[in-house]
């Protein structure tokens, strides 16, 4: 699969409207302050989904502006848990729930637990109620002893984290019932330390625009509607996402 551009706010927008972001005539980056951001004239897939009765919320790194139309509550999103994130490097932004500024300092080792931990409740609370949940997980330092170092702790926290998350709908009866998506939103940085991602024969990485940096992964499941174990070479981007 492809992502639309080279930082977060383009692949964010494209996952969300299936729209390219020159369209929204946003910057790539949008810093917390800022007086832009997402417009409440754009349609959301939150706001679709939750025309349609579903339940809907957002949880994790926010990169379409923190001005209070452009919030995921304000955008089709009933519950929003997370953070309204500036450049990635930058300081993260204060950690919210809808209106509600919990800390301005949020801890970046605590936040993939607490990302989780919201996530689960909101799946608990869902019943039978069809629901619509988007977990965008930030690049978090995460403890451990992988063999991978600081990276592998990365990795094997986050899978640990789906691993939750699809263990709750099992537990719930929802597994078959539910569609997981799981992708990427650009390629692995090569600009750091070892150890760190590897992008085989395609060139450059995270932060361009040569293969390296858009080709990203994706795996759907949805037990009894797509077979498990095969490998697609199809080609699909984010924007194809919600349609």
């Amino acid at each position: 699969s492809y992502a639309t551009g080279a930082s977060n706010a383009p692949n964010q927008y494209a996952l969300l409207t299936a729209r390219l972001l020159p369209r929204s005539g946003l910057l790539p980056f949008i810093a917390p302050g800022s007086t832009t951001g997402l417009a409440s004239r754009e349609w959301t897939l939150g706001e679709a989904f939750l025309k349609a009765g579903w339940r809907t919320a957002f949880i994790g790194g926010w990169h379409l502006g923190d001005a209070s139309s452009s919030l995921p509550h304000r955008q089709g999103f009933q519950t929003f848990y997370g953070l309204a994130l500036p450049r990635e490097g930058e300081p993260l932004a204060n950690l919210r729930a809808n209106d509600t500024i919990l800390t301005n300092t949020p801890a970046p080792e605590a936040l993939l637990d607490a990302f989780v931990t919201r996530a689960l409740a909101f799946l608990d609370a869902q019943g039978t109620n069809r629901f619509l949940l988007v977990l965008q997980v930030p690049p978090l330092p995460a403890s451990g002893a992988s063999l991978g170092g600081s990276y592998g702790n990365r990795i094997e926290a986050l899978d640990d984290a789906v691993g939750q998350l699809t263990a709750r709908l099992a537990a719930l009866g929802q597994r078959e019932n539910t569609l997981f998506v799981f992708s990427s939103d650009e390629g692995p940085a090569l600009t750091t330390t070892f150890p760190r991602g590897a992008t085989g024969l395609f060139r450059d990485g995270r932060g361009t625009v040569f293969e390296g940096g858009v080709r990203i992964p994706a795996i759907a499941c949805w037990p009894g509607v797509i077979l498990p174990g095969p490998v697609s070479q199809a080609v699909w981007w984010l924007p194809d996402l919600p349609p």
